[in-house]
């Protein structure tokens, strides 16, 4: 057992978490204005939350994976694509990311929207949807958000050397 290198490389570690706080930072300060702007404007605010999540992977998917949610990094442990520090390193550099986003989202507005501002970004059930219906779509839309990664992100060694040009 004492064979195996399993250290992580600081440097690299601290650049792909650091990208995954900017990434989740960007994310949620871009879509929570424009769920602030006008939250009537739920295409708009999708746009915004998609556009914003479509970039940042890409921006960021060679340095760190894009992972950008820790649904997606906790996928990546469980499924042996990622080890127990970096997926550590990782979920605490998103939610830092998510607090900057949403505190910096916060000071960019005005007084009367800085007042309504949590009621306004954060997620509540819909008219006479319950908290566990709530539970549930939030249940098999992370999953679908997980297995696209997966399935668009995510390669086994078995499938590499079909994905490699000749």
């Amino acid at each position: 057992m004492g064979d195996q290198d399993t250290s992580v490389d600081q440097g690299t570690l601290m650049r792909q978490a650091l990208a995954e706080c900017i990434a989740v930072f960007i994310f949620v300060f871009s879509g929570c204005l424009c769920a602030a702007s006008d939250p009537t404007e739920i295409f708009a605010i999708a746009m915004a939350f998609g556009l914003a999540i479509m970039v940042m992977a890409f921006d960021f998917g060679p340095v760190s994976g894009g992972h950008i949610n820790p649904a997606v990094s906790w996928a990546m442990l469980i499924t042996r694509n990622q080890d127990a520090i970096s997926f550590c390193a990782y979920v605490v550099a998103q939610l830092i990311g998510a607090f900057l986003g949403a505190l910096c989202g916060r000071m960019c507005l005005g007084a009367d929207l800085n007042e309504k501002f949590v009621g306004m970004v954060a997620t509540n059930p819909g008219h006479e949807i319950t908290p566990v219906q709530a539970m549930v779509v939030e249940i098999i839309t992370t999953f679908s958000l997980v297995f696209t990664v997966f399935c668009t992100a995510v390669r086994s060694e078995e499938h590499t050397s079909e994905l490699q040009s000749p």
